[in-house]
């Protein structure tokens, strides 16, 4: 009994399932980009400020958890993947704290919401990140590399 096309070989399974391997390495790979750029910024702006005043340090640090939690609310609770296995790793597990919305596609006030806060969070350590020059260009780097990757992964997701 012939369960295959006659053309079909062994060959073309070998083919088929490397494909969806390098698809998931793809992936993988896209996601821990994203999160050690996410960090890494997260951390030279912190750094930049710490350098020279405490208070504002932690009043950063504040802002940076209060963000967190507010765009894990507003962006992360709509997304399926959240609660399987988030591609963002991070902000997926502060989105299991709360309870998964609709998963109906982002309105516009949803997305300002979050390039909003995501613009607070990068604009706020400029003025100290300006006077340590290579912290500011290590900063830029890691925001553009963690803006392309967050392209790749979240609004490919969102235009679906």
């Amino acid at each position: 009994m012939l369960l295959f096309r006659k053309s079909f070989s062994i060959h073309y399974l070998i083919s088929f399932l490397l494909r969806i391997v390098m698809v998931y390495m793809m992936v993988r790979f896209h996601s821990y980009v994203f999160s050690i750029t996410l960090f890494a910024y997260l951390f030279l702006g912190l750094y930049a400020i710490l350098i020279q005043s405490i208070i504002a340090a932690l009043l950063y640090f504040s802002f940076i958890v209060f963000f967190a939690f507010f765009i894990a609310y507003f962006c992360c609770t709509k997304c399926q993947s959240t609660y399987v296995s988030c591609l963002h790793k991070f902000p997926g597990i502060l989105a299991r704290l709360f309870r998964m919305r609709t998963k109906k596609r982002f309105t516009k006030s949803e997305l300002y919401i979050i390039y909003i806060t995501t613009s607070i969070i990068i604009l706020i350590p400029q003025i100290w990140l300006w006077e340590i020059k290579i912290v500011f260009v290590l900063f830029w780097i890691c925001v553009l590399f963690n803006v392309f990757e967050n392209r790749i992964l979240f609004l490919s997701y969102v235009e679906k």
